[in-house]
């Protein structure tokens, strides 16, 4: 099981373009409407191809352009893959954008868009190529951004959370070890603790609507998770954290 797509909410579509086709230099490969309210924008970003596992959406609309409260239970931030050895470029790329950077103990750059949403880079053994690269991109073809990696998860109970993963998903190779959610392709759901007491999140620009999984085909979904159903039953008390799961197509 891997990510599929990333989807989040933008308040100012100038603000988000900016970061993401001219810093980050994504393709926009889609440029559409949300199908459950045609007035609001829904935009696309990824490799050139469009590829599962690369894309990063947006549902754009001015109403949206207001603080957003991360509250008791929230997804957070966008995590991308770089390849290996080139943190310095990214670094110099995003200071020289007037973007915030650090970078950790880890060696995770951290960084963040317009919108204040958290963007981490983190190196790599991969590099973009063929029809994958985006040769309308200004920055070369072994330096342009992989993939999504992942993301934060924030819940009030990280360990009934991560129970819930890995009870639901561990026939798709999914494992929890620690607070992390470990996916295919070095990409993973870091857990976060929040307290049980705090206000719940509201969406504003920055948000983010859901974070979907995929797998190799459709009928693996309806199999296996009825396995993982009856597995689950009675152990972990329902929730909703904005997960989904599709075909890897």
């Amino acid at each position: 099981m891997q990510t599929h797509h990333v989807s989040l909410l933008s308040g100012d579509i100038e603000k988000n373009k900016l970061f993401y086709m001219q810093i980050l230099d994504l393709r926009f490969i889609k440029n559409s409407i949300n199908q459950a309210n045609a007035h609001m924008r829904h935009i696309y970003y990824g490799d050139f191809m469009g590829t599962p596992g690369t894309v990063v959406t947006f549902f754009v609309h001015p109403k949206l352009d207001r603080p957003r409260v991360d509250g008791r239970m929230f997804f957070s931030g966008l995590h991308f893959g770089i390849p290996a050895g080139t943190m310095p470029y990214w670094q110099q790329r995003l200071e020289t954008a007037g973007r915030p950077v650090t970078i950790d103990g880890r060696n995770l750059l951290h960084t963040e868009d317009l919108e204040a949403i958290p963007v981490v880079l983190k190196e790599v053994e991969q590099a973009v190529f063929d029809w994958h690269t985006n040769f309308m991109s200004d920055i070369p073809a072994e330096k342009q951004i992989t993939g999504v990696l992942g993301a934060e998860l924030h819940v009030p109970d990280v360990a009934a959370t991560a129970n819930f993963f890995e009870t639901m998903f561990h026939d798709y190779g999914v494992f929890v070890k620690g607070n992390v959610i470990n996916l295919d392709h070095e990409q993973a759901i870091y857990l976060q603790a929040t307290a049980a007491d705090t206000p719940d999140s509201k969406f504003g620009a920055g948000s983010t609507d859901h974070y979907a999984l995929a797998v190799a085909a459709s009928a693996e979904i309806w199999i296996t998770s009825g396995n993982a159903l009856k597995r689950l039953a009675g152990s972990v008390n329902s929730m909703s954290t904005g997960v989904t799961s599709i075909p890897f197509t």
